[in-house]
């Protein structure tokens, strides 16, 4: 006879996030805030089938989806009962394609953004409405200038050339430009002229968060990265290092 085949052990909490949250270390502080439970991580840089096949293999009393939405019929193939989304606010975009196809399933959402969680909870799903904000070390106090340095990180959607277009002939003493898009995103340059004009100091690619905040921490006021945010995690870092903020008008 053969040996019986070995169960896999259930973890308590089994948590799908992005590959590259690795190296932007985005949901770091979502991690982190489960770290007494020890969770499975399953990145997802693989197809549908290899992640059903993964979550099948690691069997977990809770189910969490950081920003990537779990598909319906993943969700019926897995037939998992305690699943939770933590969506982003670009989620809402995808009403009638993507989002409105959860509508009766038992999906739990946890909103960082209060639309978000409006829309959901008006639709008779259980979500949670939660808010976040970083503990970061004080930072020393910026010398007195009579113009602002400002910063702004590219990630490839809000750049340099909308920026500039706000400034008009407003004065700048200095911009901190970190040139770092997401991924399928490009970075805009800017021009030579420019770079003498507003003494551009660009950084490019990715920095340890103690120097990104301590570049951040030199500057006095904050360009938000993108129009649409699932937390906002830079707007609340600078925020927290009493930066002034220039973002546009959204929920998040």
């Amino acid at each position: 006879l053969e040996p019986p085949t070995a169960m896999p052990r259930t973890t308590p909490l089994v948590i799908v996030d992005h590959a590259y949250h690795q190296q932007t270390a985005s949901s770091r502080f979502f991690l982190d805030l489960f770290a007494a439970l020890k969770p499975v991580v399953l990145h997802h840089d693989l197809g549908e089938a290899a992640l059903l096949e993964r979550l099948r293999q690691t069997p977990s009393e809770a189910l969490v989806f950081f920003q990537i939405q779990p598909k319906p019929r993943l969700l019926r193939a897995l037939g998992h009962p305690n699943v939770t989304w933590v969506p982003m606010r670009d989620d809402l975009r995808y009403d009638a394609s993507r989002v409105r196809q959860l509508r009766g399933s038992t999906l739990k959402f946890v909103n960082f953004c209060q639309e978000a969680h409006r829309v959901f909870e008006g639709r008779g799903q259980a979500s949670l409405a939660v808010q976040f904000w970083p503990q970061v070390p004080e930072a020393a106090l910026r010398p007195s200038r009579a113009a602002p340095r400002l910063f702004l990180w590219d990630r490839g959607y809000l750049q340099w050339p909308l920026l500039k277009q706000l400034l008009g002939e407003q004065p700048v003493d200095s911009v901190v430009l970190r040139l770092s898009p997401d991924p399928d995103r490009q970075a805009a340059r800017p021009s030579a002229d420019d770079i003498r004009r507003y003494r551009i100091e660009l950084v490019e690619g990715w920095l340890p968060r103690e120097d990104y905040r301590a570049l951040l921490a030199g500057c006095d006021l904050f360009f938000a990265p993108r129009p649409l945010e699932g937390i906002g995690m830079a707007t609340l870092e600078a925020m927290a290092l009493g930066q002034g903020v220039i973002a546009p008008d959204r929920p998040t």
